[in-house]
Formats: structure tokens, sequence, C-alpha cells
């Protein structure tokens, strides 16, 4: 495992902690699991973009595009 160190503005700081009292949960497990839905969601939208380019480019190849 790796281990990795920031500094949190304030807010996002306090927000933090108002939802590790909220929850019970540890920062730390919030903050992964934060870090896991933003990847995911990200892969999902750079693999979309990617795959929109491609079906351009294959329209613009045979003469199709818009």
């Amino acid at each position: 495992m790796t281990t990795i160190s920031m500094e949190l503005p304030d807010a996002l700081a306090d927000a933090l902690k108002a939802a590790e009292a909220e929850t019970g949960a540890d920062g730390r497990d919030l903050a992964m699991a934060a870090l896991r839905v933003f990847l995911g969601e990200r892969r999902f939208t750079l693999t979309d973009k990617q795959q929109r380019e491609d079906i351009a480019e294959a329209l613009r190849e045979v003469g199709l595009d818009a």
C-alpha cells in the first residue's frame, strides 16, 4: 500500500470531519471511497471521449462526417 499525504483547504477538511461525524466512518475510508468514485467516473468519461473521437475519425475516413 502507498501512503499519500496532502493538505486540504479548510472547507474541504471541515466537510470531511462533518462526514466522519455523520457516518461514523473514518476520514481515511471516506477519502478513499471518494477517490474511487472520482477515478471510476473519470475513467468512463475518458473512455467515452476516446470512443467518440474514434467514431468521428472513422466517419471522416468514409466521407460520412457531419
